[in-house]
């Protein structure tokens, strides 16, 4: 399994594996984020209703 940090400390693996630079990632994460809390308020991690 790849780690987080060999990825984001490596351009050009983040880029082949998200299509995106690291600032684009790191944009990104925030709103992925809330996403991710405002789904596992209403769910569980198996999509079932909470």
């Amino acid at each position: 399994m790849c780690k987080y940090r060999s990825i984001i400390e490596n351009p050009t693996k983040l880029r082949s594996m998200t299509g995106l630079t690291a600032d684009e990632f790191h944009a990104l994460v925030p709103i992925f984020h809330t996403a991710f809390e405002a789904y596992m308020q209403r769910r569980t991690i198996d999509g079932h209703v909470r």
